[in-house]
């Protein structure tokens, strides 16, 4: 197991008639860029990554070698090899541990140099009459000033779009031209191309683009441009043109829209009725309208020229998200719903500057055993064949859980899985990462509970709660996730977290917040299919939530749901031990509380021991109610190391 690729237990059953019996999931899961340094291995081109010839495995440890440098029986096809490769000819001399893809589960081959690659953004603005008048419009604006001075450079070219009841684009030189192109049935693509060169411009032209960012924040010259015309704007048919201008070589589309989708192509019928909430035709409410394909058209072009497109959103009653962001789902893009003048400035700052990818034009190809079979994957990607699947742009915390079952009875002592990414730079270099992960096979399922992996684990039933919240409603896929939690809680060692990220997991307001609108909903669905390691981040800080119930609630968790050995004790008061390295104002965020007032005393782990701590609190003459120990300065998940649940014959042992 790595920070890279997790498997939901460190052992695989030898068939899976136990988690059937059970309902538990067996994943894969791969976050290909976590924050770990990767061997880099340098070779002349891509036929001198040494395979095996038969199977196409990647050199790995799993090669038995018989005669060094020369011959190997590959560990996954078992076919001898004997294809000479200049990189092991000194093998006998080196020895075995000087090759860094005999001796590490990820590697990496990089088989060309950085070049001087041309990356293209292309930035959609919503200049409707109705939505330049709101302080969104000029948040937004003021966010994507700020990006582009960010991100433009020699070899990075923005163009700028705005649309409304027609498609502008401006001609950056001296001085700044408008192109006004009216709304047509034709593809508006074939008018602009004798001025495709002159729209898009790099950092050299930095201070024009500014004052075209300060003009587009002219209100009233932009009220006049409008000519005061409330209709709407032509979303679909400027998405086209994004898509074309951006043609075979790809880029980035970033569109921003507040108002009603209602001119020109790919306009939108009316949303699904909000009172299906909590009826047999909820999960409708999640899915894209099938009769509406033209967003679907764009993303598959999107995916197929490695073009990634992201949104940001303003909701309103005419914006239908589930269908137009599949173009995000396709190119794993990113999605953002807000409220209506409600979004901070500094919010919005913050996610446009989380769009910097760290790896472009990607492909992830799975080699499985033959006894396993993938039944669906969860994620952000466009999938080409049964076992490759490719992505415009992957992020640092890009994820994707594989989902396995067992075909038949597993006769071998041990499983191998190799995962093959091939990507592209930012500076343009090409390289291609390889994760090998080897799992012992047990007849026990005993075995395959005692070594649970809390991150995969929490990921597979995330997804399959995210399913079955797209075929039942959202209380019946969540009540699942909650049988699936007493399951856990039956089999697993004492002292697991799992049960109470679970519990943590279930109070995410997209199962309980019953105020959320569809698009809010659906955005916050997206959200959670990316897996990111992050996310047992939010779920943690709804522990606080958790464990200040009442007693009646209190008598029902601990009685059904959570093990013993994994809590605190619980009344009325709340008393945090935290390190002294912590800031007040993290504490504050992680416990979702809106002062540390609502924390009587917190008390320095540093220099008292929870003994001590307790009889501190004694001498307040309060009730001890919860101790809740957080460790450690970095990932939040990593700083919940212990939680003890006291009875009072321990409570009286400390003292």
């Amino acid at each position: 197991m790595s920070e890279f690729v997790a498997f939901n237990s460190t052992v695989l059953p030898d068939n899976d008639s136990m988690l059937k019996k059970y309902s538990i999931p067996l994943v894969l899961q791969i976050t290909p860029f976590a924050e770990k340094e990767v061997p880099n291995i340098q070779v002349n081109s891509v036929s001198d990554m040494p395979r095996c010839a038969y199977c196409r495995a990647f050199m790995s440890k799993e090669m038995n070698w018989i005669r060094l440098g020369g011959k190997y029986i590959c560990g996954y096809c078992r076919h001898s090899n004997e294809k000479f490769y200049l990189r092991y000819k000194f093998m006998e001399r080196d020895g075995v541990n000087s090759f860094p893809e005999l001796t590490n589960d990820v590697y990496e081959f990089e088989y060309q140099k950085s070049m001087n690659t041309i990356y293209q953004t292309i930035i959609m603005i919503d200049t409707s009459y109705n939505f330049i008048q709101t302080k969104d419009y000029k948040n937004m604006l003021i966010s994507l000033k700020s990006y582009v001075n960010n991100s433009i450079s020699l070899r990075h070219y923005i163009c700028i779009i705005t649309y409304n009841t027609s498609i502008t684009l401006y001609q950056i030189g001296d001085t700044t031209r408008q192109l006004n192109f009216p709304i047509i049935d034709e593809k508006v693509s074939q008018y602009t191309i004798p001025y495709y060169k002159s729209i898009f411009i790099n950092s050299d032209n930095k201070q024009r683009i500014n004052e075209l960012f300060d003009s587009l924040l002219d209100i009233e010259q932009m009220k006049e441009l409008t000519e005061n015309n409330p209709r709407g704007c032509c979303f679909g048919t400027c998405l086209e043109l994004a898509n074309d201008l951006l043609n075979a070589r790809g880029g980035t589309i970033i569109s921003v829209c507040g108002t009603k989708c209602g001119l020109g192509k790919g306009v939108l019928s009316k949303k699904v009725n909000e009172n299906y909430f909590n009826s047999t035709q909820e999960p409708i409410l999640l899915q894209p309208d099938h009769s509406n394909d033209f967003y679907q058209k764009i993303a598959l072009h999107c995916s197929a020229v490695n073009t990634v497109v992201h949104m940001f959103l303003f909701e309103n009653e005419d914006l239908n998200v589930p269908t137009i962001s599949e173009c995000c789902h396709l190119t794993n893009g990113v999605l953002k719903v807000y409220q209506p003048n409600t979004t901070p400035l500094q919010n919005i700052v913050i996610d446009l500057s989380n769009l910097i990818p760290f790896a472009f034009d990607c492909a992830i190809r799975l080699r499985q055993p033959n006894f396993i079979n993938i039944d669906y994957v969860n994620g952000h990607y466009f999938q080409k064949t049964i076992t490759n699947y490719t992505m415009p742009v992957l992020r640092k915390d890009s994820t994707f859980v594989f989902h396995l079952s067992i075909n038949g009875e597993i006769k071998y002592s041990k499983a191998l899985f190799q995962f093959g990414l091939s990507y592209i730079t930012s500076d343009g270099s090409k390289r291609t990462r390889v994760f090998n992960i080897g799992l012992n096979v047990s007849s026990n399922i005993q075995d395959f509970m005692t070594n649970i992996n809390t991150q995969a684990t929490i990921n597979a039933l995330l997804s399959q709660t995210l399913i079955q919240a797209q075929q039942y409603t959202l209380n019946q896929s969540i009540s699942k996730t909650m049988d699936s939690l007493i399951t856990y809680k039956n089999l697993l060692v004492q002292g697991s977290f799992l049960p109470i990220y679970l519990y943590g997991m279930s109070k995410h307001e997209f199962f309980n917040n019953k105020q959320l609108s569809v698009d809010s909903r659906y955005e916050l669905l997206y959200h959670l299919q990316t897996f990111s390691p992050s996310l047992l981040s939010e779920f943690v800080p709804l522990l606080y939530k958790v464990i200040a119930f009442d007693d009646v609630q209190q008598t029902q968790l601990s009685s059904s749901l959570i093990t013993k050995d994994i809590f605190v004790l619980v009344t009325n008061q709340i008393i945090v031990i935290v390190p002294q390295d912590i800031e007040p104002i993290n504490l504050q965020q992680w416990l979702c509380i809106s002062s540390l007032n609502e924390v009587e005393s917190i008390i320095d782990w540093n220099t008292c021991l929870i003994k001590e701590a307790i009889k501190k609190i004694k001498d307040m003459n309060k009730m001890l109610s919860v101790v809740f120990t957080l460790y450690g300065s970095t990932q939040f998940q990593q700083k919940v190391s212990h939680c003890f649940i006291f009875d009072d014959s321990k409570y009286r042992q400390f003292l």
